[in-house]
């Protein structure tokens, strides 16, 4: 199925909500939006941008690029070729205001939930892609892991992964990279320039057009503690149950429910407060966190991330929901695992890589 296809099956989609709002058309803003409905145009300057350099609007009959006249070349030639869309250019300097935007048109911030929910529903081009991403990202990653060196700094372990990625054509959007201590203070930490002496846990989530994967691997140099051996094998217990009742539970907030009540059982009963468990990935880094309150049924293709954490460490990798369960999309078979037994079956967890 070519880009085309997708875009005219996906422009259906939106026209069907058009039709439900009863208005004459929604104006695609986001970078998120815009990278979903072409199937993975980069709509962007600057990596951190959230507004589209190129604007789409949808009505009940035509699909126009509304963007600046230094975006319009690029757009077309290099993210949205062959794409059906009719283009409205405007002066640079003049901006989006100078195009004429009828009031019975509304924009993708209005309607973020019912978006959000068109885009959580993944196409078999989709995942292949994200099978493609995952598997890359992971052995980027794991690399890393085994062949870094004590006496590094986490700004140096930033680059060397930033570096790896980007050739792949790969962009990094979240780099936690912790160093001693501050894995064990820190939940999110942001690279600086601490040394890495003992212990190291690197978390990323990288994108590549528009499909977004996290994973996590800790490695550890000489004989690892019996405490942290003990927190990681409860990660890795939280991680396999909560990946084991994806699909059989499906109810976000009951899998939720649950997790924290197996935190308790594990013996670390708060540390679910300090972490969120996990959210459901895809063209967003998390389309949302599972909470107590979390509405949302799983269903099959969609993509999620869970990743308990516990002072130290963190069991994380991206998982497709499929037919028979689950497939975890950043597994490599060549980092060392636990093997956790739930309810009979064997789910395979990263363990801490011991240098």
């Amino acid at each position: 199925m070519d880009k085309r296809v997708l875009f005219e099956k996906k422009i259906e989609l939106i026209r069907a909500l058009i039709r439900s709002k009863e208005c004459d058309g929604l104006w695609l803003t986001s970078v998120v939006n815009v990278a979903w409905l072409t199937t993975g145009a980069r709509t962007f300057v600057s990596i951190a941008e959230e507004a589209s350099t190129g604007r789409i609007l949808i009505t009940h009959d035509e699909a126009y690029l509304v963007a600046g006249n230094n975006e319009v070349p690029r757009l077309l030639d290099e993210e949205m070729e062959g794409l059906p869309l009719k283009v409205i250019e405007f002066p640079w300097y003049a901006g989006f205001e100078s195009t004429l935007l009828p009031a019975d048109y509304i924009y993708d911030d209005e309607l973020e939930r019912e978006l959000s929910v068109i885009r959580m529903q993944l196409t078999i081009v989709e995942i292949d892609a994200l099978r493609a991403l995952g598997q890359e990202a992971a052995i980027i990653v794991e690399k890393c892991c085994m062949e870094v060196s004590q006496g590094e700094r986490e700004f140096e372990i930033a680059g060397r992964l930033s570096k790896e990625f980007w050739s792949a054509g790969i962009e990094p959007l979240v780099m936690n990279i912790a160093a001693d201590d501050r894995a064990y203070s820190f939940r999110h930490p942001i690279a600086t320039d601490n040394l890495l002496k003992k212990h190291l846990a690197l978390s990323v989530c990288v994108r590549r057009r528009g499909l977004c994967v996290t994973l996590t691997r800790v490695v550890h140099f000489g004989t690892i503690s019996d405490d942290l051996k003990k927190k990681h094998m409860a990660a890795v217990w939280l991680d396999a149950y909560a990946i084991s009742r994806t699909l059989k539970e499906g109810r976000v907030k009951v899998i939720f429910e649950r997790m924290r009540d197996m935190y308790h059982k594990v013996g670390y009963a708060d540390e679910w407060t300090k972490h969120p468990v996990g959210g459901l990935i895809g063209y967003k880094p998390r389309e949302f966190d599972a909470t107590e309150n979390t509405d949302h049924i799983l269903a099959i293709n969609q993509a999620f991330s869970w990743n308990p954490t516990i002072e130290g460490t963190k069991s994380e990798d991206t998982i497709i929901i499929t037919e028979d369960g689950y497939e975890i999309v950043t597994h490599t078979g060549k980092y060392p695992y636990v093997e956790v037994a739930i309810e009979g079956k064997i789910i395979r967890r990263p363990d801490i890589l011991i240098r």
